[in-house]
Protein backbone atom coordinates (compact mmCIF):
# COMPACT_ATOMS: atom_id res chain seq x y z
CA UNK A 1 0.00 0.00 0.00
CA UNK A 2 2.98 2.41 1.02
CA UNK A 3 4.23 1.51 -2.33
CA UNK A 4 1.23 2.94 -4.72
CA UNK A 5 1.37 6.04 -2.47
CA UNK A 6 4.72 6.81 -3.37
CA UNK A 7 4.39 5.92 -6.92
CA UNK A 8 0.98 8.55 -7.03
CA UNK A 9 3.06 10.76 -5.65
CA UNK A 10 6.00 10.65 -8.03
CA UNK A 11 3.67 10.75 -10.95
CA UNK A 12 2.63 13.90 -9.38
CA UNK A 13 6.16 15.22 -9.00
CA UNK A 14 7.22 14.54 -12.46
CA UNK A 15 3.88 15.67 -14.41
CA UNK A 16 3.92 19.10 -12.26
CA UNK A 17 7.68 20.26 -10.99
CA UNK A 18 7.68 22.42 -8.60
CA UNK A 19 9.58 24.62 -10.93
CA UNK A 20 6.07 25.07 -13.18
CA UNK A 21 5.23 28.74 -13.13
CA UNK A 22 2.09 28.59 -11.58
CA UNK A 23 -1.05 30.15 -13.06
CA UNK A 24 -0.47 33.29 -11.05
CA UNK A 25 2.82 34.02 -12.49
CA UNK A 26 1.96 33.72 -15.97
CA UNK A 27 -1.07 36.03 -15.70
CA UNK A 28 1.33 38.44 -13.97
CA UNK A 29 3.70 38.46 -16.70
CA UNK A 30 0.93 38.65 -19.33
CA UNK A 31 -0.41 41.82 -17.42
CA UNK A 32 3.22 42.63 -17.59
CA UNK A 33 3.40 42.11 -21.44
CA UNK A 34 0.20 44.19 -21.71
CA UNK A 35 1.59 47.22 -19.90
CA UNK A 36 4.82 47.13 -21.96
CA UNK A 37 2.74 46.81 -25.32
CA UNK A 38 0.53 49.81 -24.31
CA UNK A 39 3.79 52.06 -23.42
CA UNK A 40 5.44 51.35 -26.44
CA UNK A 41 2.27 51.92 -28.38
CA UNK A 42 1.97 55.30 -26.87
CA UNK A 43 5.06 56.38 -27.18
CA UNK A 44 5.01 55.72 -30.67
CA UNK A 45 2.26 57.30 -31.29
CA UNK A 46 2.43 60.99 -29.55
CA UNK A 47 6.39 60.33 -30.94
CA UNK A 48 4.76 60.58 -34.68
CA UNK A 49 2.63 63.06 -33.71
CA UNK A 50 5.23 65.05 -32.57
CA UNK A 51 7.86 64.25 -35.24
CA UNK A 52 5.81 63.86 -38.41
CA UNK A 53 5.26 66.99 -39.18
CA UNK A 54 9.11 67.72 -39.13
CA UNK A 55 9.87 64.31 -40.74
CA UNK A 56 7.03 66.04 -44.12
CA UNK A 57 8.95 69.53 -44.12
CA UNK A 58 6.25 71.57 -42.34
CA UNK A 59 8.02 73.74 -39.70
CA UNK A 60 7.70 72.67 -36.49
CA UNK A 61 9.05 73.87 -33.22
CA UNK A 62 11.41 73.03 -31.16
CA UNK A 63 9.59 72.08 -28.31
CA UNK A 64 7.28 69.59 -30.09
CA UNK A 65 10.45 68.18 -31.60
CA UNK A 66 12.01 67.60 -27.77
CA UNK A 67 8.91 66.27 -26.39
CA UNK A 68 8.36 63.74 -29.48
CA UNK A 69 12.27 62.43 -28.82
CA UNK A 70 11.64 62.46 -25.05
CA UNK A 71 8.81 60.30 -25.79
CA UNK A 72 10.51 57.99 -28.04
CA UNK A 73 13.75 57.56 -26.17
CA UNK A 74 11.96 56.72 -23.17
CA UNK A 75 9.61 54.19 -24.64
CA UNK A 76 12.64 52.31 -26.33
CA UNK A 77 14.75 52.53 -23.38
CA UNK A 78 11.70 50.75 -21.25
CA UNK A 79 11.36 48.13 -23.57
CA UNK A 80 15.29 47.43 -23.34
CA UNK A 81 15.11 47.04 -19.67
CA UNK A 82 11.94 45.32 -19.72
CA UNK A 83 13.71 42.85 -22.54
CA UNK A 84 16.94 42.78 -20.53
CA UNK A 85 14.98 42.06 -17.46
CA UNK A 86 13.34 39.28 -18.52
CA UNK A 87 16.46 37.94 -20.51
CA UNK A 88 18.06 37.85 -16.92
CA UNK A 89 15.03 36.39 -15.35
CA UNK A 90 15.44 33.29 -17.91
CA UNK A 91 19.33 33.22 -17.59
CA UNK A 92 18.65 32.52 -13.99
CA UNK A 93 15.85 29.97 -14.37
CA UNK A 94 18.62 27.84 -16.34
Amino acid sequence: MGSRKFFVRKIIRDRFPPSAPTRLQQIKEEEEMQLVEKLIYYSVLLATVFLGPKLLGIPNNITTMFYGGTCMIFGMAYSFYYMFKKLKESDKDE
